[in-house]
């Protein structure tokens, strides 16, 4: 499979990304006591930009597959994908998720830094679940939006 193109990449980043932040905002909302707005949304916006400029930043294909690959598995089979997904949904989380709380905590909230990482930690499995399964259920969506929208 050859470079995709740059039309693929952001038909795919859009399908991907946008429900990742959202299903990161909901769990986070719900975590730290409600859904209220308007900060809802402006999490979600800010979950998608950090979410598609990783996607721009790294290669986070070649990232998954050389994952699948350390444990001798094909990244385009089930436990391949199982498994890359391991790591790609852990450098989305790592990556959204602190700037989530850093914004929603530190800048909105007036925290220092100690209650960031302390609010950070204690929310970083709950969303790396949520994270993960998303990630596993719209990455084939996502591939056959864009490889449709490319046609």
């Amino acid at each position: 499979m050859g470079k995709p193109s740059a039309k693929f990449l952001v038909f795919f980043n859009i399908v991907m990304n946008l429900p990742m932040a959202c299903a990161m905002s909901i769990a986070a909302s719900l975590l730290s006591g409600g859904i209220r707005m308007p900060g809802f949304f402006i999490n979600v916006l800010i979950g998608f930009v950090v979410a598609c400029l990783i996607s721009v930043l790294l290669p986070i294909p070649k990232i998954g597959a050389w994952f699948a690959g350390l444990f001798h598995l094909d990244p385009q089979s089930l436990p391949g994908a199982l498994v890359s997904n391991i790591l790609v949904a852990f450098i989305f989380n790592v990556i959204v998720g602190f700037v989530l709380t850093w914004v929603n905590a530190g800048i909105f909230g007036h925290q220092p830094m100690s209650v960031v990482m302390q609010a950070f930690l204690g929310t970083f499995l709950p969303l790396y679940v949520v994270l993960y399964i998303v990630a596993f259920i719209m990455q084939p969506i996502a591939a056959k939006v864009a490889a449709s929208a490319c046609r």
